[in-house]
């Protein structure tokens, strides 16, 4: 008991009862500068030598793939799907890291750190770079993550002067159906304009493959394996898509009678 209201009461907090879980209201979500910034008490994690932090930048995604596990945990609170803190803000944490605890390299934890606009990336992330440069922090390096239609060879450019050295992107499927499947927004072609245009900028970068989905075929598994090998020299992983509880993946296996295992293991 809280002031006379019990645990299963609390919004965003579900509970097992008698009769099985008690689901209460959906958890307010709020904007994020009005979070406190992170306490770290711990040594900061070292690579290769260099002080790194992880941070946030934002929270959520504005996707909708079919798979991804982002997408059914935002449904479980009410608010935006994606919500970003101010650069300001994200600053301000940055500056206090670098000060402080002596860190260099800032990992940024984001699904997408980049936004399906040209003019509004170009825009915070000016804007951004200027807040770093104004507080003396031009000798750090960015870890960031994207999706493959956000990227465009002016914006790569901006990213380069603010200190990213590593960008993850979020290729998931080339082929056909997977493409279809997933519900990717995206097409072959785009996936290679992406990761031409990391080549042509010089900026490290990985991706990956999820080259088993439930709609693939020996044919799209083949156009998965022909990307690979066309891009052998990025370095990436690939795997299968998993099918996780709340997902639109999950749904869709479940009214074909695909659906196998439990909880513990969708498949």
């Amino acid at each position: 008991m809280r002031d006379g209201i019990g645990i299963e009461q609390i919004a965003g907090v579900v509970t097992r009862v008698e009769n099985g879980l008690s689901v209460p209201a959906k958890r307010a979500l709020g904007a994020l500068d009005d979070l406190p910034l992170p306490t770290r008490t711990a040594q900061p994690e070292e690579v290769l030598g260099v002080r790194c932090a992880p941070i946030l930048g934002s929270r959520g995604c504005y996707a909708h793939c079919t798979f991804c596990c982002i997408h059914a945990y935002t449904q479980s609170a009410a608010g935006p799907r994606y919500r970003r803190r101010s650069p300001e803000h994200i600053v301000r944490e940055m500056y206090a890291e670098y000060v402080h605890r002596g860190v260099r390299l800032f990992v940024f934890h984001d699904d997408n750190f980049l936004v399906p606009s040209l003019d509004a990336n170009m825009k915070r992330y000016s804007h951004m770079r200027e807040l770093m440069l104004d507080t003396g922090m031009h000798d750090i390096g960015l870890v960031i993550k994207c999706r493959p239609h956000d990227v465009h060879p002016e914006l790569l450019q901006l990213m380069q002067s603010m200190g990213v050295i590593r960008v993850y992107v979020g290729i998931e499927t080339n082929s056909r159906e997977g493409i279809v499947s997933l519900n990717r927004g995206i097409d072959a072609e785009g996936n290679r304009r992406a990761l031409g245009a990391f080549r042509d900028s010089g900026i490290y970068c990985t991706f990956n493959v999820l080259i088993f989905d439930p709609d693939a075929t020996l044919s799209g598994i083949e156009q998965n394996l022909e990307f690979m090998d066309e891009f052998s020299d990025v370095p990436f992983n690939f795997c299968r898509a998993e099918v996780y509880a709340g997902t639109p993946l999950k749904e869709i296996l479940e009214q074909q009678g695909r659906l196998m295992g439990d909880y513990l293991a969708w498949g």
